[in-house]
């Protein structure tokens, strides 16, 4: 158990959304979002065609949950409405550690400031109430939308773990770590605020 993560029951607001523990309430707006163009794509643990399928997942995940290795999410708007799904993964208390990841972000709200801000969320959580060390994220090389997304939070590119992954039909991916460490933390903050702020 991580027990110097507090990881009993976390709601994060902000900027518009709001991030809650996903539950099996979530079954059938997730199951919308996981059918939507590209969202299963870069997902290894991922292959949902069916309601069923959606509820193993979301069963799976709070397994995790409860054995506090990962910290699952569903992203709501302003009026309550779900919007996306994302995650705390790889919450390594002895290191002072935690991933940011398995995002899926309605078509919808893709281009807009949902993703910045849930993760500019947990990261404030991760950095100010967890005093983390370090927070990381993994990217497949070939989902250039997402290195983008991380590249623009103003992580540190780490390098690959080359032919990492299996996706589906087989392929293989490298995988591209990316970071960002405590000290880092107040400059980044004020630049992704000011972003957020921005009309």
């Amino acid at each position: 158990m991580n027990a110097g993560f507090e990881l009993a029951h976390i709601v994060l607001e902000g900027f518009g959304i709001a991030l809650v523990p996903m539950d099996l309430s979530h079954t059938d707006a997730l199951f919308t979002l996981a059918l939507q163009p590209d969202t299963q794509t870069y997902f290894t643990q991922v292959h949902i065609e069916t309601i069923e399928d959606t509820r193993q997942y979301i069963l799976k995940m709070l397994r995790e949950r409860y054995s506090a290795d990962r910290y699952p999410f569903m992203i709501l708007n302003s009026y309550g409405e779900v919007i996306g799904a994302t995650a705390f993964l790889d919450i390594r208390t002895n290191h002072k550690g935690c991933e940011i990841g398995a995002t899926w972000i309605d078509v919808k709200y893709r281009r807009s400031k949902v993703s910045t801000a849930a993760k500019f969320l947990m990261m404030e959580l991760a950095f100010e109430t967890w005093q983390a060390e370090r927070v990381q994220f993994r990217v497949f090389s070939k989902n250039e939308v997402s290195i983008k997304s991380v590249t623009s939070l103003g992580a540190t590119f780490e390098g690959y773990m080359r032919n990492a992954f299996r996706l589906k039909k087989g392929v293989r991916d490298d995988m591209a770590m990316f970071s960002i460490i405590k000290p880092e933390w107040p400059a980044i903050k004020e630049k992704l605020l000011a972003r957020l702020l921005a009309v």
